[in-house]
Order: structure tokens, then C-alpha cells, then sequence
């Protein structure tokens, strides 16, 4: 029976895993995507006095490396290199994204693609002129417009033990706090280009199989062990 138990939690973590590396490669062309690690966790229980070892998978960290630049051209599109992130206005507090596409609501507010106000070092929006000329996006983050300067996109930096937590696809959130400057920050905003996702879809795809392999050969573990329970009940009848 401890051998089915086992083998049942095995087949639990691993279509939870399939779960995190669909989701990766769900996302593999999403701009600025981080993708999500594996974790598999070993957890205990008592079986008639003995400790029996179980499979637990969960969600780890995201992936922090970098993912590759492309240039867009398009002035309104911006990368952040050296694990910068850009703050943005959540339910939640300030959120940070990888998603540099920029645009200027009729407000004036420069907000992501997802709608999200894009904030300054202090936390606060980031008020442009909806009717005046294009933006030019220094590598510091200073927002120039008509040769004024309209504000100054906050690049943060995230610990790296910070516990990000996901918002949406591409917002994360921490409650470690963030550092709005230091070294690094002078030539961490690139206008004109995106960052794309982290996510290799070869290593994923190769997780997959792996996990597939590792689930048929858990069933014929589980097959193999009901045979023979089944066979022992049949036994017991026969000579009792």
C-alpha cells in the first residue's frame, strides 16, 4: 500500500510539473516573460511507525536570467537590462515587469500594454503630453519631451532572495523592499528595443518528455503493485 501511495504522489507532482512547463512554453514568445523553475519537495508521513517518503511538487522561483533585446525601433518600446525592472501601479502596491511596451493614454498617462501606470522612484505615475511631440527615453529613464523633462521612469532592482510572486504573466510583486538606484542604473533602459522571454522552449520540451517518461514508468509501478495486492487478497481467500 506504501508503494501505491508513493507512486500516486509521484504521478501528482509530476502532472503539476507539466502544468509549470506548459505554462512556460505557453509563454515562450511573450515579451518579457520570466519563466517559472521546478521544484520537487520530498514530504514524510507516518505508515505504522515508519516514516514513508511522498513526492511534492511545487512552483519555484522565476528565472531571473536575462532574456535576449530586439530592436523595435518604435520609440514607445523599452528594454531594461541588468535584472532592472520597471514599477508599475497594481491593486497590490507596486508591481515590476520585464514588459517595456510603452503607450500614453489620453490622459497623459504613460502606461505598459496592460494598462498599468508606469512609476517614477517614488512610486508615483508618470504624466506626459498626449499631444506633444515623441518621447525620448534616456538610458537612465529620464522622459523627454519637446527638449522638457516630463518625468523619470523608476528602474528597480529586486533582491536577489526576494520571494517575487506573480500578479499576472508579466507583473510580479514582493514584499522585499526594491532599490530605485545604485550602481548599474545609469545605462539600464534601452529605447527602441524589447526584451524577450527567458524561457528556453528546447529545455522545456525536454523536461517534458522526461516527465512523461518518469509518469508512464510510475503507472507501471502502480499496475505492478495492484497485481500483486490483488493477487495476495485471491490467495488469502483461497486458503482461508
Amino acid at each position: 500500500m506504501d508503494a501505491l501511495a508513493i507512486g500516486l504522489s509521484t504521478q501528482r507532482a509530476l502532472a503539476q510539473s507539466v502544468d509549470t512547463i506548459a505554462y512556460n512554453l505557453a509563454n515562450a514568445s511573450t515579451t518579457g516573460f520570466r519563466a517559472t523553475a521546478e521544484r520537487f519537495e520530498r514530504k514524510s508521513r507516518m505508515a505504522d511507525g515508519v516514516p514513508v517518503d511522498m513526492v511534492q511538487s511545487q512552483a519555484g522561483a522565476l528565472e531571473r536570467a536575462s532574456g535576449s533585446l530586439t530592436k523595435t525601433d518604435n520609440p514607445l518600446d523599452v528594454a531594461v537590462s541588468q535584472d532592472r525592472w520597471l514599477g508599475v501601479q497594481t491593486q497590490a502596491g507596486v508591481g515590476y515587469t520585464k514588459d517595456g511596451r510603452l503607450k500614453i493614454a489620453e490622459s497623459g498617462m504613460l502606461m505598459t500594454s496592460m494598462d498599468l501606470p508606469v512609476v517614477d522612484e517614488s512610486g508615483a505615475p508618470i504624466m506626459v503630453n498626449p499631444a506633444g511631440g515623441p518621447l525620448l527615453i534616456r538610458q537612465n529613464g529620464v522622459v523627454l519631451q519637446d527638449g522638457a523633462e516630463a518625468g523619470r521612469i523608476g528602474l528597480f532592482s529586486l533582491p536577489p532572495e526576494a520571494n517575487l510572486q506573480r500578479l499576472s504573466p508579466l507583473v510580479v510583486w514582493t514584499e522585499s523592499p526594491a532599490d530605485a538606484g545604485g550602481e548599474g542604473r545609469e545605462a539600464s533602459l534601452q529605447q527602441g528595443f524589447l526584451e524577450t522571454s527567458n524561457v528556453n522552449p528546447m529545455a522545456e520540451l525536454t523536461k517534458l518528455i522526461t516527465a512523461q517518461r518518469f509518469f508512464s514508468g510510475t503507472t507501471t509501478l502502480i499496475e505492478a503493485c495492484e497485481a500483486s495486492f490483488n493477487d495476495a487478497i485471491k490467495t488469502l481467500s483461497a486458503t482461508g
